[in-house]
């Protein structure tokens, strides 16, 4: 009986054995996919370009070579409505197949956009093979041998869709009247493509168009665009905005608070290179209106700040007894400047350039090897810093439709330097007031209204006057019995300066009273503003005014040996700290000697 058992043991082991064999001796086949990926999402956008995915992989043959032209490859698509796709893929010799599924965006045009292959990342946007069904899908690749031997691989994939959906974003706080807000609701897709939406705000409201997807939520950052309107800068917190998929019923809808604020320039004034502060007194010019803004150091670190300015572009001017720093153009925000007083000379040169009595306003003085300097438009004052007296043989005043002046012997004050007119300068005399017409200017007349079409003009007037001037200068109209100068140059802005009497300036339905002592800047209906002394003559160097004046000869070759001095100077500086590091190179050369020298010999 036990013999019995143990045969048939022995006989069930045998078999056993032999099916195994058997079955590790069948060749197989087997399919690896590289593309997709298992559970691998594709995202497709709301509508554009034509998009594919690739399926591809490899079919293994275990046991016997691969004869690829016997098998048969195909591909079946099945997603969760029940949609299928059947397709078939060819192996090439070496067992690789690859073919292509094309994404249609879900309400995009038919027909698709299409997209040459050289553009726009090649490996993606063209025409695929079959259509990817949308939502999730379930791919099946089965690979069948003439001799019978099958195979298969799945993956499961999904189609994230996109699709643009209106975000009403509700903004509070910005004036009624304000122009040009927007605001940006940004996201990313899959940490990987950047999406923005913007929209114009119109009545404290804005919708911005934005996308969702069909899977994923998105995470959007709203805010308002940084606005500047009259001088103040409004922006809001950015609000963070969860946007759920597939919640296609569900408003979207975000509040905003704008802030206002206004600009700090702050810093500190030093000597020459050095970081030791400087007792000096600060100037800020606001060039799109002339408002001057000043302010002292905290002695003795330097230190200064100038709080609360409307945000635009501004000039900064320090000055020190002795020592001056050139304007630098600046926009509130600029912190932790830096402002080097330079020392050419110890003196300031200062005076008055007036024509037939009265103040000119288009005056400009250049001293050798300094910056030009420009005199007050409405007074005719001018101030030059840092003379050397010793050095500086001569000092040049230039002025529109007047003749140069060189004045050859330079004391501080300089007193009123008096100017001939032009023999091509033309002045038209109108009961008490005269208006000045340069040849460089270009100027037409119209019954009693002067256009100013480029350069500079300007009028007197007496007290017993009985004339109005009429000028126009763009979309302004300027009217007044009044002493007042005008220009309109070049990469500046066209600008009103009054310096007696009223000016009325019309613009489209407003009239605007400009005041002795006020600017005002002739572009879009802006406030005119008080001068402060000093603001004119910065605004003027602003404006690149200089360009539209003729120096006579000898004051350009005055000019010219100017500059070649200033080089001089500067090659000067440069030689003499060259030579210093020279020097003190030596000692250090030679400490190194000797101890190259004791290491050699070992002492």
């Amino acid at each position: 009986m036990i013999a019995g058992l143990r045969f048939q043991f022995v006989l069930l082991a045998a078999c056993l054995g032999w099916i195994s064999g058997a079955a590790r001796a069948q060749p197989a086949l087997e399919i690896r996919l590289a593309s997709p990926g298992e559970g691998e999402t594709f995202y497709m956008a709301p509508g554009g370009y034509l998009t594919s995915i690739p399926i591809a992989g490899q079919v293994i043959s275990r046991g016997q070579p691969l004869q690829p032209e016997t098998i048969q490859l195909t591909l079946q698509l099945i997603n969760e409505a029940g949609a299928v796709v059947d397709a078939a893929a060819t192996l090439n010799d070496a067992g690789y197949f690859e073919t292509w599924a094309t994404i249609t965006a879900a309400d995009a045009l038919s027909p698709v956009i299409e997209v040459h292959e050289t553009d726009l990342c090649p490996r993606c946007h063209r025409h695929g093979d079959f259509d990817l069904p949308a939502g999730v899908t379930r791919l099946i690749v089965h690979a069948r041998a003439e001799d019978g031997r099958t195979a298969s691989a799945t993956r499961e994939l999904r189609l994230d869709r996109g699709r643009l959906r209106p975000l009403t974003v509700q903004v509070n706080g910005l004036p009624p009247e304000v122009t040009g807000a927007k605001v940006m609701a940004t996201t990313r897709l899959y940490e990987w493509r950047r999406r923005s939406g913007f929209g114009d705000v119109t009545a404290a409201a804005a919708t911005v168009q934005i996308e969702t997807l069909t899977f994923s939520d998105l995470v959007y950052e709203v805010s308002l665009l940084p606005l500047v309107w009259e001088g103040v800068r409004y922006t809001t917190p950015v609000e963070t905005l969860v946007v759920g998929a597939a919640t296609d019923d569900e408003p979207l809808a975000v509040s905003l608070t704008a802030q206002p604020s206004l600009g700090t320039l702050s810093g500190r004034v030093v000597a020459g290179l050095s970081s030791q502060g400087v007792e000096a007194s600060l100037l800020a010019v606001r060039l799109d209106s002339g408002a001057a803004y000043t302010t002292q150091t905290s002695a003795p670190d330097g230190v200064f700040a100038l709080t609360d300015l409307p945000i635009a572009e501004y000039l900064l001017l320090a000055r020190a007894p002795g020592v001056f720093q050139l304007p630098q153009r600046l926009t509130p925000g600029s912190d932790d400047l830096t402002l080097h007083l330079t020392a050419a000379g110890a003196d300031t040169l200062r005076g008055r350039v007036t024509l037939d009595g009265q103040p000119h306003p288009f005056a400009q003085i250049t001293a050798a090897g300094l910056p030009t300097a420009y005199a007050d438009p409405l007074t005719g004052q001018f101030e030059v810093d840092a003379v050397d007296m010793n050095r500086a043989a001569s000092a040049d005043i230039a002025a529109a439709g007047c003749y140069g002046v060189r004045l050859d012997t330079l004391k501080p004050e300089v007193g009123e330097v008096a100017l001939a007119l032009r023999d091509d300068t033309q002045v038209v005399t109108q009961s008490g007031t005269r208006l000045y017409l340069p040849a460089a200017s270009r100027v037409t007349r119209a019954g009693d209204t002067y256009t100013l079409e480029q350069g500079v003009l300007w009028a007197t007037t007496s007290s017993d006057a009985a004339a109005v001037v009429t000028v126009r200068v763009g979309d302004y109209v300027l009217r007044g019995k009044a002493a007042f100068a005008v220009e309109k140059l070049p990469n500046a802005l066209p600008r009103l300066y009054v310096s007696q009497g009223e000016v009325e300036a019309v613009y489209q339905d407003s009239r605007i009273p400009v005041a002795a002592g006020q600017t005002l800047a002739l572009i879009g209906g802006r406030t005119p503003a008080a001068l402060a002394p000093g603001a004119g003559a910065l605004l003027r160097s602003a404006g690149g005014s200089a360009a539209r004046f003729e120096l006579p000869s000898s004051s350009a070759q005055q000019l010219e040996s100017s500059i070649k001095h200033l080089v001089v100077v500067v090659a000067q500086v440069i030689m003499a700290l060259a030579m210093g590091i020279s020097l003190l190179a030596l000692p250090v050369t030679a400490l190194a000697g000797v101890v190259l020298y004791y290491r050699r010999t070992g002492q």
